[in-house]
């Protein structure tokens, strides 16, 4: 069986985000789609950021996140876009993730598209990291009673960021890295 997902992040305006997040799973399968696509797109992001300035301060939230995810949302939420309902169509600038894993080969396929970012990818690394922050803020809202969904999603967040931190994040290994690690999350998940 495969899982697919698409993802979509809009920025409306600077201070104004939209997500629009599907996938064809069901049952405890959503959660990993949900976990999974995560991990794939903040891994794709840290390894395009590299350790420039916008990717260290990415790690310095995944690693806040980590330290205490309560105070996080209250403290940081002022500073970030405001998520918006999404209006079917495009955002000035829009992140675009397809994920494709096959259950049966353990497989992982990931896309990455942009729009509105010219042929340079001006802005990219100022809106990035903020997409991976808002797309962590949806799923926690999403499943805002799941406490355990709450501690995958931090667990991710701060295994990644001390991997990329760490220089073990690598752009040819970062699907895999992802797929492990949302794996492990959903095995340590009450059934």
């Amino acid at each position: 069986m495969k899982i697919i997902t698409r993802l979509e992040i809009h920025f409306y305006q600077q201070d104004e985000v939209a997500v629009f997040f599907e996938n064809n799973a069901l049952g405890e399968d959503e959660s990993f789609a949900e976990l999974l696509t995560y991990a794939l797109f903040t891994a794709r992001t840290l390894v395009n950021l590299n350790n420039n300035p916008q990717g260290i301060g990415l790690i310095a939230v995944l690693e806040k996140i980590f330290q205490d995810p309560d105070e996080f949302f209250r403290s940081e939420l002022g500073s970030m876009p405001k998520i918006v309902d999404y209006r079917s169509n495009e955002g000035r600038k829009s992140l675009i993730v397809t994920t494709d894993y096959d259950k049966n080969t353990n497989r992982v396929k990931f896309w990455l598209k942009t729009k509105g970012f010219g042929l340079l990818g001006r802005g990219l690394n100022y809106y990035s990291p903020i997409a991976v922050t808002t797309l962590f803020r949806y799923l926690i809202n999403r499943r805002k009673e799941d406490r355990e969904f709450l501690v995958s999603m931090v667990s991710i967040s701060s295994t990644l960021g001390t991997l990329m931190y760490g220089g073990n994040l690598k752009m040819t290994e970062q699907h895999n890295v992802a797929l492990k690690i949302a794996q492990s999350c959903m095995e340590k998940l009450p059934k």
